[in-house]
């Protein structure tokens, strides 16, 4: 049954107020977050509007209960099958695995009720990707049933890019998004937290939600790679180069990548390249 809008068409018989600090609200990727909207980093609405004294808010017309995202769709649907439902949950809720999805990651959002392509077009919802959607120049697809995008791997070097379906569940597991191990010429381990430390643990889980599936790529830089296994490379120790509990930290000897000598047992001494290895790019 098609939820009753005829309150919020009756409302806009009349000027509709603009959002009470919609000039203030609003930056690049829609109304900003608010304290009302949403806690910081928790998921859920962060793209909420003010609909001041319109009287109308939301979820009105979709979603319930302050969420604006289905379900219920505006046909009143909550099954994940629904197009207009899909997968809207899945990627407000608060997660343990990646970093706050917005609603303008993926969707125009107004900042009035009234706003030019809000509900004055025909069904579905306009897809303009941006954001964390759009993040490292991917080119972003969306084809009405599965999309291309950032956070399912779109930028992966090292792994075949993803486009799960938009009203399936197989976009929940390290694997809708990368393979495991990712691949190619990274190195062959699951200890993600090996060389991404700040994201994940030995054991792979995530530790850090917020950084992970965030536009940025926390890991060793330079030649790191080659060196613990990948490109077909030894799988080094890092305590070959750094010291014992200080990965990520000093050389073992406390010198510089121009001055070291860490280096000497493996690359005859005078033939190490501190700029090739700051400028190392996996094949």
């Amino acid at each position: 049954m098609t939820r009753d809008v005829l309150p919020l068409l009756i409302a806009l018989t009349a000027t509709v107020p603009a959002c009470a600090d919609d000039a203030a609200n609003l930056d690049a990727d829609g109304p900003a977050d608010t304290a009302e909207a949403v806690a910081e980093d928790g998921g859920g609405d962060a793209d909420a509007v003010d609909v001041g004294d319109a009287g109308e808010a939301c979820d009105t017309c979709h979603g319930a209960a302050g969420q604006p995202a289905p379900p219920p769709d505006l046909a009143g649907g909550t099954d994940r099958t629904a197009r207009g439902v899909g997968a809207h949950a899945a990627h407000l809720a608060a997660s343990d695995r990646h970093a706050t999805v917005r609603c303008s990651h993926c969707h125009p959002v107004p900042d009035r009720i009234d706003a030019p392509g809000h509900i004055d077009e025909a069904r579905p919802a306009d897809v303009v990707f941006s954001g964390l959607a759009a993040a490292a120049g991917v080119t972003t697809v969306w084809d009405g049933t599965a999309c291309t995008v950032y956070c399912h791997g779109g930028a992966m070097r090292f792994s075949p890019h993803r486009s799960p379906a938009w009203t399936g569940a197989d976009g929940t597991t390290c694997t809708s998004c990368h393979d495991l191990p990712p691949g190619a010429s990274h190195p062959a381990a699951t200890d993600c937290g090996r060389c991404h430390l700040q994201v994940a643990d030995a054991a792979g889980a995530i530790v850090f939600a917020a950084l992970h599936i965030d536009s940025i790529i926390a890991a060793p830089h330079g030649a790191h790679l080659v060196h613990l296994g990948g490109a077909d490379g030894d799988d080094l120790p890092c305590n070959t180069c750094h010291p014992d509990g200080a990965y990520h930290g000093p050389l073992r000897d406390g010198g510089t990548l121009e001055d070291t000598t860490v280096c000497d047992p493996c690359h005859a001494p005078g033939t190490y390249d501190a700029a090739a290895w700051r400028g190392y790019v996996p094949p």
